[in-house]
């Protein structure tokens, strides 16, 4: 099961990553769309308006994809390391992962079966002395 743990990590750090990009490509479409309208339409109040919104939408999605690509990324290291509180963290991601079809819900039910499982328990439990 040890090597279900590690492609787990692996995964992690490809969503993290690929969540990283996508974030990245919403914060470029929000500056493009301000750009166009500021430069189209600036005499236009309401264009101005619809633009600054379209912008802060894209602005709170791309804030979403960096704090969630960030924690994968955190959680996939911190498996890695055998951390004793990483098998928590990441069914708490996995759950989450669920409602982000299509891959975040694959990824979310491998990484529950794998979290879950007796042996990765056993893994992750610190020894009692």
């Amino acid at each position: 099961m040890k090597r279900h743990v590690d492609l787990l990590a692996t995964l992690f750090i490809l969503y993290g990553a690929l969540a990283l990009l996508v974030s990245l490509a919403l914060i470029t479409l929000g500056l493009g769309v301000v750009a166009v309208v500021v430069g189209s339409y600036a005499d236009q109040a309401s264009a101005r308006l619809t633009a600054g919104a379209a912008a802060s939408v894209f602005g709170a999605l791309a804030g979403l994809g960096i704090l969630g690509g960030v924690v994968h990324l955190w959680v996939a290291f911190a498996l890695r390391r055998v951390r004793e509180w990483a098998r928590i963290i990441g069914i708490v991601i996995a759950i989450v992962d669920l409602f982000v079809p299509p891959l975040g819900t694959a990824l979310g039910v491998y990484a529950i079966w794998v979290l879950a499982h007796r042996e990765v328990r056993a893994i992750f439990e610190t020894p009692r002395v």
